[in-house]
């Protein structure tokens, strides 16, 4: 078993654990530093905001390497690897100073939202920052292919936009993208019908969870604690807690919004303003995705499903999940998805009428 030294612009690498490849943007990983004779060890991203070390810090004057990468859950046996001296290291290992590693230097408060300007999946600052669509271009240019139309500053456009925000260079090109090519022939499958087994629940929860951190970084004033979009980076799962819905959606306008509705904390609390989940709801062309991110604690909840209009995607079953549900929702009774979880503030009440879902083919334009 041979480890490979870690770059800065690394895509694949030897699992320390179990030998097998290591994939980036895909895998969900743990990066191993420490000795090259394994008798002082760490783990670097168990998960957002953690690790594993032997001691807080290394002991004085011995030098530290990255030693190489494991699957998250390989990092045990990468460490018994290590230890054991069972891995073959290369010559040349990147050197790392030990305050890189210190514990004890300042936390970053993963409770607090995004700062301003900078990408939420790993807190970097983005130079020159330019805004980036939350909705891919592919998803744009087949809306613009079937003919939709939006209204942007009172006119109608032919060139349907959604909202943006930003994010990091090495996110976008990494983790970010891949997730982007595993959902678009999902959602593509989902514009007509489909059947969505326990892979595409688990791709649709996380793209959709992505989509949910970006549309809350584009506020003016982000909620959600800066460590559950870490953690997805991290783990490649929505984090604990996080719930996902599904919905279908037949409009002629507004084909690519956000929407999100916060829930506050309950009557009598010391702070009645603070935040402490949050919803968001994603029309996408003809599906909405709501995503339900409590902050403090689990908030298991069984929400109005509108004559199963509204279908459970995360946490995943074993059960195939088959598309589209038998009503749609459209601009008007969107809205009572959107709110149908109690804000702890005044009661929503909401007329809806469903239409039976129907499948229609996308007239493209001739240029398509």
């Amino acid at each position: 078993m041979t480890g490979l030294p870690i770059a800065n612009e690394w895509r694949r690498a030897s699992c320390l654990g179990c030998g097998s490849i290591v994939k980036r943007a895909r895998d969900a990983h743990s990066i191993m530093v420490g000795t090259r004779d394994g008798s002082w060890l760490a783990v670097l991203g168990v998960a957002a905001g953690r690790g594993y070390g032997d001691s807080e810090v290394p002991p004085p004057g011995v030098q530290v390497y990255e030693l190489g990468v494991c699957h998250a859950a390989c990092w045990p046996l990468a460490l018994r690897s290590l230890r054991t001296q069972s891995v073959s290291l290369p010559e040349a290992l990147p050197a790392i100073l030990a305050e890189e590693i210190d514990p004890a230097s300042p936390m970053l408060n993963l409770m607090a939202p995004v700062a301003q300007d900078t990408c939420p999946f790993c807190e970097e600052f983005v130079k020159d920052p330019s805004k980036e669509d939350i909705f891919p271009q592919w998803l744009i240019k087949e809306l613009i292919a079937a003919g939709a139309r939006v209204k942007i500053g009172g006119l109608w456009s032919t060139k349907p936009v959604g909202p943006t925000t930003y994010a990091c260079r090495d996110c976008n090109n990494t983790w970010m993208s891949t997730l982007e090519q595993d959902a678009r022939p999902l959602l593509e499958r989902m514009f007509f019908e489909a059947t969505l087994n326990g892979e595409d629940r688990l791709i649709l929860a996380k793209w959709a969870t992505m989509k949910a951190f970006l549309a809350d970084a584009s506020r003016d004033r982000p909620v959600i604690p800066r460590g559950f979009a870490r953690d997805l980076k991290t783990t490649k799962l929505p984090h604990e807690g996080i719930q996902v819905w599904a919905g279908a959606f037949h409009d002629t306008t507004n084909f690519l919004t956000a929407l999100q509705w916060d829930i506050y904390a309950e009557e009598g609390s010391e702070d009645p303003n603070l935040v402490i989940a949050t919803c968001v709801t994603l029309i996408v062309y003809r599906v909405v995705l709501q995503v339900s991110i409590p902050f403090y604690r689990e908030m298991r909840t069984t929400p109005e499903d509108f004559n199963n209009s509204v279908l459970a995607i995360w946490p995943g079953g074993k059960d195939d999940v088959h598309w589209p549900p038998p009503y749609y929702f459209d601009n008007e009774s969107v809205n009572a998805v959107v709110t149908r979880i109690y804000d702890n503030r005044e009661p929503v009440v909401s007329n809806v009428t469903l239409n039976s879902t129907r499948i229609v083919a996308p007239q493209r334009s001739p240029s398509a």
